[in-house]
């Protein structure tokens, strides 16, 4: 989906990153969905505040090169990913806790084994009640780009 039908299927204004790396551009994404076609986290929709999760998928002109994933949610999702605990850092997003994790092993499931990877992660809760995740399997960006990226997004304007 482009940005403008994601933010059609949303009662809020679609917050996005006003900075990426030159060269990553975005490359589509959905809004989650019940079964019946309404847009919102499926366990939640029932409720009298819907939960939305919007995924945001972002590449580099050279697909080797790696992705960056943006998943937000408009609250607090249930569930999560798994991490090892002790591969958490601590650090802040615009002023608010956030999680920084750099997993250096990956699953292989062809040798039934991990393997050396990377997978880099942050997780913050917005001062607008928004829950952010961001995910990249690009190891040439930074921690600190990953936070620069994190503390430009803002709500887009009409």
């Amino acid at each position: 989906m482009s940005q403008a039908e994601i933010q059609s299927r949303l009662p809020f204004a679609l917050p996005l990153p006003t900075w990426l790396p030159e060269g990553l551009t975005y490359q589509g994404g959905l809004v989650a969905e019940d079964p019946s076609g309404k847009a919102c986290v499926q366990a939640i929709c029932s409720t009298s505040t819907p939960i939305y999760e919007i995924v945001l998928n972002y590449r580099w002109a050279n697909p080797a090169k790696g992705w960056l994933n943006l998943q937000i949610w408009s609250g607090q999702p249930g569930g999560g990913y798994g991490f090892s605990q002790s591969a958490e850092q601590s650090v802040q997003v615009n002023g608010r806790d956030a999680a920084y994790v750099l997993q250096t092993w990956e699953a292989d499931p062809k040798a039934g084994q991990m393997h050396p990877g990377g997978l880099q992660a942050l997780s913050w809760q917005g001062q607008n009640g928004f829950t952010y995740l961001l995910t990249t399997g690009d190891m040439e960006l930074s921690r600190q780009d990953l936070i620069r990226i994190a503390e430009s997004i803002k709500p887009t304007t009409g």
